[in-house]
């Protein structure tokens, strides 16, 4: 498919293609250094992460850097690390209830979530059982959604700059036509 349209300038958004130019975050290294900020600054010791089961390729780089994070730190990778949950509120919510089912069996003291709506369904379900948030988990979100700014608490989340990607990306399909 590439081959046959080799011909039409073309830019890819968000996933790097063979033969194409493209406009990717690096999300790897930004999930590296949120993790290592809350080991560091914040001193969290078990984190864990919330992720949805997924053939996404951001997905696997996320995950692969939360297990790199482990493992450069000595911190052994078990069942209990990661906690899954699809893309929604209520899936977090539901699987926080079910893992956690009250404020004694919380056992991490930071939460890494995949998106900023996983993020909100755990600061939720914590308000519901009487966890502080941030003072007794930290909770991080992906995506950097304006209401982020505007919860209580406010949501840390990393921001992969959507914007700043469309308009690199015009640029880049600009010069292709200039230049054929």
């Amino acid at each position: 498919l590439v081959k046959e349209l080799a011909y039409l300038p073309l830019v890819s958004i968000g996933a790097s293609i063979p033969g194409i130019s493209s406009v990717v975050s690096d999300s790897k290294a930004a999930f590296k250094d949120l993790l290592c900020h809350l080991a560091d600054f914040h001193k969290k010791k078990n984190i864990v992460l919330m992720m949805p089961v997924s053939t996404s390729v951001d997905i696997f780089v996320r995950r692969q850097a939360f297990e790199e994070f482990l493992t450069e730190r000595g911190i052994p990778m078990d069942d209990k690390k990661i906690i899954y949950a699809d893309y929604t509120y209520e899936e977090a919510r539901e699987n926080l209830r079910h893992i956690c089912p009250c404020k004694k069996d919380v056992y991490f003291d930071a939460i890494v979530t995949c998106s900023d709506d996983l993020a909100f369904g755990c600061i939720s379900y914590f308000r519901e059982i009487g966890i502080l948030v941030p003072d007794d988990v930290v909770v991080t979100g992906f995506d950097n959604q304006k209401r982020c700014l505007y919860s209580n608490p406010e949501l840390t989340s990393i921001d992969q700059r959507i914007d700043l990607q469309a308009y690199k990306a015009a640029e880049l399909l600009h010069k292709q036509f200039d230049n054929p």
